[in-house]
This record gives C-alpha cells, structure tokens and sequence, in this order.
C-alpha cells in the first residue's frame, strides 16, 4: 500500500474514532438532560403540587372546626367561602398534577386519591358546609363525624403519592448514574483504543517511512545537495547492519563516484604526461632533424667538380625536405600544446629517450 493511502487510512480512521467519541458525549449530555428534565417536570413539581394538596386539605378541615365552633353568621359564612374557594384551588392544582408523566404505579395511586378525596368531598364536607350556610350547626357537625372516618384514606394516599415522587425521583438518579457509568467506560475505552491504534500507526508508519530512509529526511536531503554540489568527501552516517536504506545506497552512489572520478583523474593526469613527453619528444625531434639538416648544407657548400653539377641538387633537396619536416613537425608539436594546453604539465631539465632515426638515403 502506498504511503499516501497508509497516511489517509490512519488519519481516517483516527477522525472517525474522535468523531464516536464525540457522538457518545452529546448523546450522554443529551440523556443526562432529558433525565434531570423528567425530574423537573414529573416529581420536582409533582412534590410541591402534592403537598400543597395536603396542606389545603389540613386547612379546610381547620376551618370546618372554626365554623361549627363559631356562633357568629358572618364569620361562618367567611370560612365556608374561604373552604370553597380552597376546594377549587384543590381541583386546579390536582388538573395540572395530572397531566404531567404518571408512571403505571402514580396512575393507580392518583386514581385511588382522586376516588377517595372525591367521596370524602361528596359525603361529607360538601353536606357540611351546605347546612353551615342554612345555619344548621347541628347538620353540620353529623357532616363532620361522617367525614372522619374517610380523612385517613385521603391522608395516606396523599403520603404514598408524596413518597412516590421521591422514590421515582431516585430511580431517575439511578439510571441516569448507570448512564454515565455506561458512557464513561465506553468512552474511556474507545479514547484508550485509539491511543493504542494511533500509536501503533505512528509507530509502523514512522518504521514504514525510517527504515527506507535509514535516518531523517532532511538529513538525506543535506546528503543529496552536497552530493549534488560535487562534494564526494561528505561523510554519510548509516545505522549499524543497515544495508537497505537510501542513506546507505547513497553512501554506496558516493564511494563509487568517487572511485570512478579518481580513475578519471588518474587516466587525465596520465594522459596529460604522455601528451607531455610527446611533446617534449617531438620538439627534441624536430630540434635534432634541424640540426641535421643544417650539417648537410654544410657539407653540400664543399665544390666537388666531378660530382658538383648532379649531387649538390640532390643533397639540397634532401636538406630542404628535413628542414621542411622538422618545421612541419615542431609546428604540429605546438598545435597540440596549444589545444591541449599541455604545457604546463613538461617538466624542466626532463628530456624523455627516444631512439633516433635513420637519415633517409638517395
């Protein structure tokens, strides 16, 4: 696999990771939200409707004992208005209690508190509080002992509601804890998961990427350019046993770059020496045939008269001719020098042996 796709297949997988992580975080603060908003609206106001049912409940009866005890009609009549007036506030805050989430358990529970108040009301304190307004306290109070005996009932459904909110409100605490507890541990593992894939991907892709280096890239990098600058004395540093890695096969290019330049540079400096001593051997040459040749005009001056018309001709042109090749030749030596430039590479006071030459015959 290419290291372009090892790279996008960890990055990939690591987005998507942190991305589960994320989505279980929003749904547990979204759990732990609706949790505490069940809480609110289902048992936290239930608990304050609840008692102050109650506590309505305890004033009408209060207020029933006033009005028997009391002989004044007009005070009678205020606390047989105020016990109405708390009837009805009864009746609203038990119709909003009621439609917030009951469980299976509270509908039982309302059901048999709506029954049993409703019978208490009925039965007993409506009646009682109609012959209080007729102004017959005697009715009255045979009301009142007819709705004794149905107070407890109301009282303890009251109390099982009121607990209820409390025992629900708990359950709620409960399961939201093992919710957290549940999200946590996934989470948890899910973060040490992708720790350990992460660095495990970290750790094959930097040996993916190291071992064919065999060191840093910018490290190979100054390697290349000085390499590439011509410097073959550049000293390149390799892992001990590695045989494989670009590092060493640049090491390797190096070394054997600079074997092959110092051949060249040893067949140049040879070949600048011959051409050298051929050089110097040529101008010897020609030097030597000039000489030769001015020793036969020499000899060819001497006036034989038997011989001067036919062989005096021919020794002048066998002069001229050695003359000619000598200039011919020194000529061609300082040709090659000048191309060459091999002058630089003769030696003073070095006069190279080279086997002299037979005079050519007429």
């Amino acid at each position: 696999m290419p290291l372009k796709a090892r790279l996008s297949a960890v990055i990939g997988f690591l987005s998507l990771l942190t991305i589960a992580v994320g989505l279980l975080g929003l749904i547990g603060m979204n759990e732990s939200n609706k949790g505490l908003k069940s809480v609110y609206e289902d048992h936290t106001v239930a608990l304050e409707q609840v008692p102050r049912i109650d506590r309505l409940l305890v004033q009408n009866r209060l207020l029933l004992s006033e009005a028997l005890h009391d002989s004044i009609d007009a005070r009678i009549k205020t606390s047989v208005d105020m016990i109405e007036k708390k009837v009805a506030e009864i009746n609203q805050v038990w119709s909003a209690y009621m439609l917030t989430y009951l469980t299976p358990e509270e509908k039982i529970l309302a059901d048999k508190f709506a029954l049993d108040r409703g019978q208490m009301t009925k039965e007993g304190l409506f009646p009682a509080l109609a012959a209080l307004r007729e102004g017959k306290i005697d009715v009255a109070g045979q009301m009142k002992a007819k709705l004794q005996p149905l107070i407890p009932a109301v009282t303890q459904d009251i109390n099982a509601l009121r607990q209820l909110q409390v025992d629900e409100a708990e359950k709620k605490y409960e399961q939201s804890s093992s919710r957290y507890i549940f999200l946590r541990n996934v989470i948890a593992a899910t973060i040490a998961l992708s720790a350990l894939i992460a660095a495990l991907s970290g750790f094959f892709l930097i040996r993916t990427v190291y071992r064919p280096l065999g060191g840093e890239p910018d490290y190979a990098l100054r390697i290349l350019h000085s390499i590439a600058a011509g410097d073959l004395t550049v000293s390149v540093a390799i892992q001990p046993g590695d045989q494989q890695s670009l590092l060493f096969a640049m090491q390797t290019m190096r070394q054997h770059l600079a074997k092959t330049v110092g051949h060249i540079h040893q067949s140049t400096v040879t070949m600048a020496t011959a051409s050298a001593q051929i050089a110097a051997g040529n101008l010897d040459l020609s030097s030597r045939t000039e000489e030769q040749a001015g020793g036969l005009l020499q000899a060819v001056s001497v006036p034989k008269l038997e011989s001067g018309r036919v062989e005096i001709p021919l020794l002048q042109r066998q002069a001229g001719h050695c003359g000619g090749a000598a200039q011919a030749n020194s000529r061609n030596t300082c040709t090659v020098r000048r191309q060459r430039g091999l002058g630089s590479f003769l030696k003073p006071n070095s006069r190279p042996k080279w086997v002299r030459l037979p005079m050519p015959t007429s």
